[in-house]
This record gives structure tokens, C-alpha cells and sequence, in this order.
């Protein structure tokens, strides 16, 4: 019985970690909620850092062809410049520098659930505001890398629970003009470096305190967290091609509205 319900844990942990990652709603927000529900304060560093990498392969799985198209521009100075490798680099810089300073003071002082709810309602707005503007630029051979690091600034404040790293990217790429299948494109490839390098510092860190065990929940944790992020993937790319952020702005100040009214 107890092992059910850890599958079953695991099965809806998977399921938050595949939508939230990738759309413009916050993670840390249904995090809260599912503690809140299950009385699960703590899943576990393994089964956190599988869960996401089971996020990075679905990534790696769904953009196939844009990453095979990244490696030959970047080899090559003419069109290395214009390669959105180059773009995805520089715009996580900013995140890896600020990380650095604030993460420990961040995580003491706004890993508040009233500040998580309040955030996903307040950075909806923005969202709201900047979808209104119809982008027709072309991501790949168009953005210039003052923009890319303009993005990258802008996810320097996903480090504040609540607010989403992809619809804080997403608002900026919008903002900046971009359609919003490309501002997903980009927000979603963005994603790659920060998954890998914080599952990579989480996996040193469960190795180093020689507390680490590969075990069959892992294993689970991460093959139904790639199913449901690549469907998640593959869900809001069919969807922007033809629709707005809209619903996913109503679901973020409902959703706030809904914590803040019950913690």
C-alpha cells in the first residue's frame, strides 16, 4: 500500500513538473498546493533532480532537429553569431551570475506561500498586457543578441518563487515583438542549460553526501516526467500557433487567488 501511494506521488509530481516547467505558470505555486493536499513536504533531492531531467530529454527529444541545426552554425564563423546556441548561452548567463549571489537569501526570505501566490497573480499581468502585441519576427535569423540577453535578464527574476521561468521568458519575447509559438521556442530551449546545471549540482551533491541510490522510484520519477512534459510541449506549441496566453493568464490569478485564500 505505501508503495502505491509513492508511485502515486510520484505519478502527480511528474505530472506538475511536466505542465509548470513549460507553461507560464508557476511550479513553485503547485508544489505548494500538492504539499498542502498530500501532506509531502519533501519528495526527495533523487527524485526532484530525476523528475527534471526526465524534462531535459523531453526537450532534447521534441526540439531534435532545431538542436541538430545549432551544432554546424556554431562551428562556423559566418553563422556563428547568428546561431541561437549562441543566443541560449548568453542569455543564461545572467541567471548563473545572479543565482550565485542571491539563490541562499532568495530561497530564506520569499519561499514564502503568500508571496508565491502574490507573485503568480502580479507577473500574469505583464503577460496579459505584452500577448496583446502580434509578434512577426523570425526568431532564428532575426533576434539580435542584445535581445537574447534581454530575455536572459528578464529570467534573472524567475529566481523569486511564484513568478515562472518560462512565462517571465515568454512575457519578455513578447514584449520584444516575437509570435508566440517562437517566444515558447525560445523559452522552452532556454530551459535546457538551467535544467542541466541544477540537476547536475543536485546529483553532485546526493553523491557527495554518499547518500545516493538509483533506485526503481527514480527510474519511474524520470520516464513519467518525460512523457508528460514532451505532451506538454507538444500540447502549448499546437496551441499558440493558434490561440493566446489568455486561459493560462485567467489560470494563474485563479489559481493565486485559490492559495491565497487557503493558506
Amino acid at each position: 500500500m505505501e508503495n502505491n501511494i509513492q508511485i502515486l506521488n510520484i505519478l502527480i509530481l511528474a505530472i506538475i513538473q511536466g505542465a509548470t516547467e513549460f507553461f507560464p505558470v508557476s511550479s513553485s505555486a503547485h508544489l505548494i498546493l500538492f504539499s498542502k493536499i498530500s501532506g509531502q513536504t519533501d519528495q526527495g533531492l533523487v527524485i526532484d533532480t530525476f523528475l527534471h531531467l526526465g524534462s531535459f530529454f523531453a526537450v532534447l527529444a521534441y526540439f531534435y532537429n532545431d538542436i541538430r541545426l545549432m551544432l554546424p552554425q556554431f562551428r562556423h564563423t559566418d553563422s556563428a553569431k547568428n546561431s541561437l546556441l549562441i543566443k541560449i548561452i548568453l542569455a543564461t548567463i545572467p541567471i548563473l551570475i545572479v543565482g550565485f549571489f542571491v539563490y541562499d537569501f532568495v530561497e530564506e526570505y520569499f519561499r514564502d506561500p503568500k508571496i508565491i501566490a502574490w507573485t503568480t497573480i502580479i507577473f500574469a499581468i505583464p503577460l496579459f498586457y505584452f500577448d496583446k502585441k502580434r509578434g512577426t519576427k523570425n526568431l532564428l535569423n532575426n533576434m539580435p543578441l542584445s535581445q537574447s540577453l534581454i530575455i536572459g535578464l528578464t529570467q534573472t527574476l524567475a529566481l523569486i518563487p511564484g513568478v515562472s521561468r518560462s512565462g517571465i521568458t515568454m512575457t519578455a519575447s513578447r514584449s520584444l515583438g516575437y509570435s508566440r509559438s517562437d517566444s515558447a521556442r525560445f523559452s522552452i530551449l532556454l530551459s535546457l542549460p538551467t535544467i542541466l546545471g541544477a540537476s547536475t549540482l543536485s546529483l553532485n551533491k546526493v553523491i557527495g553526501s554518499g547518500d545516493f541510490h538509483l533506485g526503481l522510484e527514480a527510474l519511474i520519477s524520470c520516464i513519467l516526467s518525460f512523457i508528460t512534459s514532451y505532451l506538454a510541449i507538444a500540447f502549448l506549441m499546437k496551441w499558440l500557433k493558434k490561440a493566446t496566453f489568455t486561459p493560462f493568464v485567467i489560470y494563474r490569478i485563479l489559481f493565486g487567488i485559490i492559495l491565497l485564500l487557503w493558506l
